[in-house]
C-alpha cells in the first residue's frame, strides 16, 4: 500500500484545491441560475421577445441544465465524491466537445482553463472517494 500525503493531518478535510474546485463549479452553477432567472424575468416582462421555437426552449433548457449540473458537481466534490470528479472532468472539456460539432472555436482563455482544471483535477483525484 502507497503512502500518500495528508494535506490536512489535523482537522482531516479535504485539501484546499479540493474546496476551492469545489465553490467553484457551486458559484458558476449560482451564476448560471441568476442569467436564467434574468432571462426568464425579461420574457416575461416583454423586454426580451419569446418566440415558442424549439431554439428559444432549448437555449432555456440548456442553461438551467448547466446550473443544476455544475451546482450538483460542487456539491459532489465539497463531498469527496469521485462522481463529481467526473462531472467536474465533463464541465472542463465540454467547450472542445462544441468546438467539434458547431462552429463555436474556444479561445485561448478557455483551453487554458481546461488545461488548468485537469490538472488540479488530476492532484485531487486520489482525495476522491
Amino acid at each position: 500500500m502507497t503512502h500518500r500525503p495528508d494535506f490536512a493531518p489535523v482537522s482531516k478535510t479535504e485539501s484546499s484545491l479540493l474546496r476551492f474546485g469545489a465553490g467553484y463549479f457551486m458559484l458558476n452553477g449560482v451564476i448560471y441560475g441568476v442569467i436564467v432567472a434574468t432571462v426568464l424575468v425579461a420574457y416575461a416582462l416583454g423586454s426580451l421577445p419569446f418566440a415558442p421555437t424549439l431554439s428559444t426552449v432549448v437555449n432555456i433548457l440548456v442553461p438551467i441544465a448547466m446550473a443544476v449540473g455544475l451546482f450538483w458537481t460542487g456539491m459532489l466534490l465539497s463531498r469527496r465524491s469521485r462522481l463529481g470528479g467526473w462531472l467536474a472532468l465533463a464541465f472542463t472539456i465540454m467547450p472542445f466537445a462544441f468546438a467539434a460539432f458547431t462552429p463555436y472555436r474556444p479561445d485561448t482563455f478557455t483551453v487554458v482553463l481546461a488545461v488548468l482544471g485537469v490538472i488540479a483535477l488530476a492532484l485531487v483525484w486520489r482525495d476522491l472517494n
